[in-house]
């Protein structure tokens, strides 16, 4: 059951690198729905901000399941460390999206 968790994790984190790599190179484009655009001044740095910071996802599911595919017990001291480490650099996209916002 592990080895299909893993398997899935890893479509999963190849998922999350083309996200990464989508909103790294956006340019002026509006991919980001949590962003109030009239409020950004550059929209092409505010892209490679949080496109560079997205590429911690991808490389955090690649060790989780890099942890499923091994071991049981692995699988549960990553996942939980990983889960953890997800949230952060959730908070950390937001926060980089939020301070390059500029105030009206």
């Amino acid at each position: 059951m592990l080895i299909l968790l893993g398997i899935c994790l890893i479509g999963l984190s190849v998922l999350l690198l083309v996200l990464a790599l989508a909103v790294r190179f956006a340019g002026e484009s509006k991919p980001l729905n949590m962003v109030d655009y009239t409020r950004v001044g550059d929209p092409g740095a505010l892209h490679r901000a949080v496109g560079n910071r997205m590429f911690l996802l991808p490389a955090l599911m690649a060790a989780i399941a890099g942890a499923a595919l091994h071991s049981p017990q692995a699988f549960l001291i990553v996942g939980g460390v990983g889960t953890m480490l997800l949230i952060a650099a959730f908070a950390w996209i937001l926060h980089v999206a939020s301070t390059l916002q500029r105030s009206v």
